[in-house]
């Protein structure tokens, strides 16, 4: 095996290159020993030789799209792609550097998804892919939120490590398969499988207004809308509650998708900040209280704040854009060390300016929010020189933590109602990525694979998904036969006092014998399923012929009344 390469995840060896991430599906729970059979034997085939994808269609709302049932269905799906090393002819990757691999199940298409949101082990529900500000194919993202932070040096490695929170996961495995080729030649291919879950809710709060919709969907977090450009999506000129789900005025492009300008980075200019700026210190101080170092939500934002510094006399050139960070001028301390020295004094100048903001709305109700020039940053006053630029990339990062911030402060009412994961509705169509987790020079790196086919999730009690089953019902002998050992119920002594008591006749008056256990004994009740099923039979007949008696002249009304009707209007 070729062990110095890039990493590649793509369609398995016996597929189509267009089928992407594959999806097998077994009748049976034996389904795993089964899938590594037929791959070593070459009994696998691409997407179009699967007769159960035309098959397993059901619903309203399928489409043609294949529908997979569920565990209950006596059903269950593989997930499968192969890991090679990016060179011709594709060369099977050691399994032995491979790290952790997993896929990930999405909600809609590879153009516009959703992610299923975990906050400490806790799911959260569906969310827009690009809640976190960043593009849908930045491709280094990690789906756990901790290790994503961990590699960017953002955070310091725990030990144990924190619940996981981010995108769910569920886990690949690896194995080595022999491709025959035919002429007693053969290569290596390495496999990746995992059984493919569709269960899972969500916990909707029952007394919070953010109640989902019909499709289950959780209301995304508003942070992306609350800040301006560069910090969040808002514009700056539109009203924030007539922002859309994307973050975004609508007719306008896709969340985060304004074009970074040079100028967008320099936030403070000679000690006076722009309103995103200023926007964003209120956020920090006043409601997460970034200054608090204790509290370990606050580490990674603590830590990207300590690499803005502010400097002296920066140009920004719009024609020849350059990182003014990088020009060489000294730096004149960084936002955190400012945050800690003078949050006291900017919570006091913010309270004055909030004064002078209404006294001026109260003169003058026209007055436009953009007129309020904000105030100087204290201890800036005198220092008009002093400027503060953001580089690109962290005001990526920057949106990103925000928004991280935000779900790890919101909190779940204990009333809650769960609400399922996959649902049947017609935007309800699924499918599955892969990713593999490698390392290479020293630093845990991940690859994305290629995207399954798109799914659709059959309902639990479809009539055409549920599989016939057959239970065998015991030998008459055999019900009378030792004791119930079915559900059993354990009764305080109080309710079995008052149970004896009863006489059983249709009166059910108490003139029974009484408890005649001792004083702290109980009972046990218990109840033999067979004879509960017999039952059961025994009284549906009677109650089909008992019916039939009365009814039975009911059709026979229902065929001659319209000629009666007919009649007598006639």
């Amino acid at each position: 095996m070729v062990k110095q390469h890039a990493i590649k995840l793509h369609t398995p060896f016996y597929a189509d290159p267009a089928d992407g991430t594959m999806l097998h599906r077994y009748l049976d729970e034996q389904f795993v020993p089964r899938f590594l059979q037929e791959a070593g034997s070459g009994k696998l085939g691409s997407a179009a030789q699967q007769a159960w994808r035309r098959s397993d269609s059901f619903g309203p709302h399928a489409g043609g799209l294949p529908t997979l049932r569920l565990p209950l269905h006596r059903t269950f799906h593989v997930v499968s792609c192969e890991v090679s090393c990016d060179l011709p002819g594709d060369p099977a990757w050691d399994p032995a550097r491979i790290l952790s691999a997993g896929f990930v199940v999405r909600r809609g298409n590879s153009n516009r998804w959703k992610l299923w949101k975990v906050i400490d082990g806790v799911a959260q529900g569906w969310h827009t892919a690009d809640v976190r500000g960043q593009s849908v194919d930045a491709e280094d993202l990690d789906p756990d939120e901790y290790r994503r932070l961990r590699q960017r040096g953002l955070i310091a490695a725990r030990s144990p490590e924190p619940l996981f929170s981010g995108e769910q996961t569920h886990p690949l495995h690896t194995t080595v398969i022999e491709q025959d080729l035919g002429e007693g030649r053969s290569r290596k291919r390495t496999l990746l499988y995992g059984f493919l879950p569709l269960g899972g809710s969500v916990e909707v709060p029952l007394a919070s207004e953010d109640q989902p919709d019909d499709t289950g969907e959780l209301p995304l977090t508003g942070q992306l809308a609350e800040h301006e450009w560069p910090f969040g999506c808002w514009d700056g000129a539109s009203d924030p509650e007539d922002i859309d789900d994307c973050g975004r005025p609508d007719p306008k492009p896709p969340c985060c998708s304004l074009g970074w300008m040079q100028d967008d980075g320099l936030q403070v200019d000679s000690g006076r900040p722009k309103r995103a700026m200023v926007q964003l210190l209120r956020t920090l101080i006043e409601r997460y209280q970034l200054f608090n170092a204790a509290e370990p939500a606050n580490e990674a934002l603590r830590t990207l704040l300590g690499e803005i510094h502010f400097r002296d006399n920066l140009v920004i050139d719009g024609l020849q854009p350059t990182d003014p960070n990088l020009s060489g001028k000294p730096s004149r301390g960084n936002l955190r060390d400012w945050l800690d020295a003078h949050y006291r004094h900017f919570i006091d100048d913010m309270a004055d300016w909030d004064e002078a903001v209404l006294e001026k709305e109260r003169q003058d109700p026209g007055v436009s929010p953009e007129d309020f020039v904000p105030p100087l940053l204290p201890k800036l006053r005198g220092q008009t020189r002093r400027d503060l630029y953001i580089t690109r990339e962290q005001a990526a990062t920057l949106r990103e933590l925000l928004v991280m911030r935000s779900e790890t402060a919101e909190r779940q009412l204990a009333d809650s109602l769960p609400v399922p994961r996959y649902g049947q509705a017609e935007g309800d169509v699924f499918f599955v990525r892969p990713f593999v987790r490698y390392c290479e020079q020293g630093r845990e790196r991940i690859a994305w694979g290629p995207d399954s086919s798109v799914f659709r999730v059959v309902s639990p009690l479809d009539p055409e998904a549920v599989r016939p089953t057959s239970i065998q019902l015991p030998e008459l002998d055999d019900v009378k036969r030792g004791l119930a050992r079915g559900v059993t119920f354990i009764t305080p002594k109080s309710l079995a006092d008052q149970i004896e008591k009863i006489k059983p006749d249709l009166d059910f008056k108490k003139q029974g014998k009484g408890n005649l256990l001792g004083a702290c004994a109980s009972l046990s009740i218990s109840f033999s399923i067979p004879i509960i099923t017999i039952c059961a039979m025994i009284l549906l007949m009677i109650i089909i012929n008992l019916l039939n008696i009365f009814l039975r002249w009911l059709p026979w009304a229902m065929i001659k009344l319209p000629k009666f009707c007919r009649g007598s209007g006639g």
